[in-house]
């Protein structure tokens, strides 16, 4: 996000989430909770999800969702999807941005995360 919206790390996170709310992106953990020795997502046990149905009914124009990696896409399909009563919106599976994901270089995960930004509406 530093690098698209200039919302890095080197600012405040109150003021990254405003940089980002001005960009027309909401930022939400597809996980609530969970139980987690490391930080690499196959650690990830007992994971809970977040409310999406109250989360969607309170931004009724979101129309995209861009999943940061595969671990919270195939949650979200496996655990919410189910529980919605509506047509979900577009979702999109970009590379994970943690260094623990070295399989693809930092320029390229760029590129591919740049059609956040020709994909806003």
């Amino acid at each position: 996000m530093g690098d698209l919206f200039n919302a890095g790390p080197e600012i405040p996170y109150n003021e990254r989430l405003l940089r980002l709310h001005d960009n027309g992106i909401a930022l939400w953990d597809v996980i609530n909770s969970c139980s987690r020795q490391g930080s690499l997502d196959a650690a990830i046990k007992n994971e809970t999800a977040n409310n999406f149905v109250e989360f969607f009914s309170q931004h009724p124009r979101i129309k995209r969702i861009f999943f940061n990696g595969r671990k919270a896409a195939s949650f979200f399909e496996r655990r919410i999807t189910p529980t919605l009563n509506f047509d979900v919106p577009e979702r999109v599976l970009l590379p994970s941005t943690s260094p623990a994901y070295a399989g693809m270089r930092y320029e390229a995960k760029l590129l591919a995360w740049q059609q956040l930004i020709c994909r806003l509406p």
